[in-house]
């Protein structure tokens, strides 16, 4: 039933039937999934290819950021305590968590569940990743 009801050709007559304004409002509906559909594909990500390789560009900026493309991936020297009995050797850093880090900067353990990553103090415990001052 309601995959009958919402048949491109059973939406199309109920727009005839409804008149000029939902023939408006249909052609509105299209085109904005169409344009939906050609920005994600615009922005999409080729993940055949080697990370390193992709190309960014300004509509895939916030796509990137999204995604989890822009983190910053840490491999940690001497491992933090996991919460549930593992060691944590890498951690993903949330771009937007990063602030201010030096090329080549590595991170900083403070104890078990801390570590520092240029002026910025984190904590991972079972709460998760989280910013400390």
């Amino acid at each position: 039933m309601v995959e009958g009801a919402l048949h491109p050709e059973a939406l199309a007559g109920v727009a005839r039937e409804g008149g000029a304004a939902w023939i408006n409002h249909a052609a509105e509906r299209a085109g904005g999934t169409l344009a939906e559909g050609q920005a994600a594909t615009r922005i999409a990500l080729d993940l055949s290819q080697r990370f390193t390789t992709l190309v960014f560009g300004e509509a895939g900026e916030a796509a990137a950021t999204r995604l989890g493309a822009r983190d910053l991936l840490l491999d940690l020297e001497t491992p933090l305590a996991g919460p549930f009995g593992r060691a944590i050797t890498r951690i993903a850093l949330p771009a937007w968590m990063v602030g201010r880090v030096a090329p080549g900067e590595a991170p900083v353990r403070l104890d078990d569940h801390r570590f520092q990553l240029g002026e910025r103090r984190y904590v991972y415990d079972q709460w998760g990743l989280r910013q400390k001052g």
